[in-house]
């Protein structure tokens, strides 16, 4: 998560090296917010919604018309995987495994051959 405080008003701009930093893909461009706003009872209202970088790397978030000027609020930024992204996540770790694996065997297999008498 990153989280950014004290907003004011109703829109926020997050800089896309910031943005990079929640783990979402920067190749896609498209980034799932939640925003907590806390007010001065302490009251906490969530919003959800979803980004598009634009062309120059900077974004406006537009929260709801009920936070006020004076509300402190506490931007998570985060990212559920979706399934391509979990698939893509898999390949990756089986390759890894794969060649830890290869690695493993191929050490085994040198010490046999060496420790046998020719």
């Amino acid at each position: 998560y990153l989280t950014r405080r004290g907003f004011h008003g109703d829109e926020a701009t997050f800089d896309y090296c910031r943005l990079i930093a929640t783990g979402a893909l920067p190749q896609t461009r498209l980034y799932k917010f939640r925003v907590h706003v806390s007010n001065l009872e302490n009251q906490r209202i969530c919003f959800h919604g979803i980004i598009r970088l634009e062309k120059d790397n900077m974004t406006s978030v537009h929260l709801a018309d009920t936070v006020d000027a004076q509300q402190h609020v506490l931007a998570e930024w985060s990212r559920d995987l979706t399934p391509q992204d979990r698939q893509a996540t898999m390949a990756s770790q089986w390759m890894i495994l794969a060649v830890v694996g290869s690695v493993i065997c191929f050490t085994l297999l040198n010490s046999l051959l060496a420790a046998l008498p020719l």
